[in-house]
């Protein structure tokens, strides 16, 4: 019986060293694709302060801002969430 413990313990192991070289290969990936887009991407100063100062109205208008007004607020700036849950119930 303890040979079978061992195999499914390393077959955990094994499973779990896969989901981590695969997340890794994703997040490899995604930083890659970021960091070209980086490249191309070059903001004047000008465009910086009006981004930071879009930014400081938008949570200024968070910090008072109602539920619904809140929710308004998140579909304008088209936040999107993404919510990982893999075989073992893990978030």
């Amino acid at each position: 019986m303890s040979n079978y413990n061992d195999e499914v313990v390393l077959q955990a192991f094994k499973s779990e060293i896969n989901q981590v070289s695969t997340n890794l290969k994703s997040l490899t990936e995604e930083r890659n694709k970021l960091e070209e887009e980086l490249i191309h991407l070059s903001l004047t100063i000008d465009q910086r302060e009006q981004i930071m100062e879009f930014a400081s109205k938008i949570q200024q208008r968070i910090e008072d801002a109602s539920f619904i007004e809140k929710c308004c607020i998140m579909d304008i700036l088209d936040v999107q969430v993404v919510i990982h849950n893999d075989n073992q119930g893990k978030w």
